[in-house]
């Protein structure tokens, strides 16, 4: 498909390297958009569901953890994508930043 600019003197055809600028700026939009905060409980369903669930439990209950670590699991209305706890917790269960992504695509909120 020819793609054109519009001017006042008439259409002009896109360049081959217009199309293909065009063509990777429509993929890019097409793709998910990442929620910036997820459901706690829906997470850890999914978790759970993955296998995860006891591991998140132990990372959540280690001794290691702070207070202020575990209340943020614990108590948190809702997990934000960018909590550096949540992100050492993935981390620590070996889920990474762009399986963390797709699991925030797949809860929704």
């Amino acid at each position: 498909m020819t793609r054109y600019h519009t001017t006042v003197n008439g259409d002009i055809p896109f360049t081959t390297e217009e199309e293909a600028e065009f063509d990777a700026l429509q993929a890019i939009s097409a793709l998910p958009k990442v929620p910036q905060s997820v459901d706690p409980l829906a997470a850890i369903v999914l978790l759970d569901s993955m296998g995860l669930g006891a591991a998140y439990k132990a990372y959540r209950d280690s001794p290691a953890r702070t207070l202020l670590e575990q209340e943020t699991l614990l108590r948190a209305k809702v997990w934000e994508r960018s909590n550096p706890t949540l992100i050492a917790a993935a981390t620590a269960m070996g889920i990474t930043s762009e399986h963390l992504d797709q699991m925030f695509i797949d809860i929704g909120y």
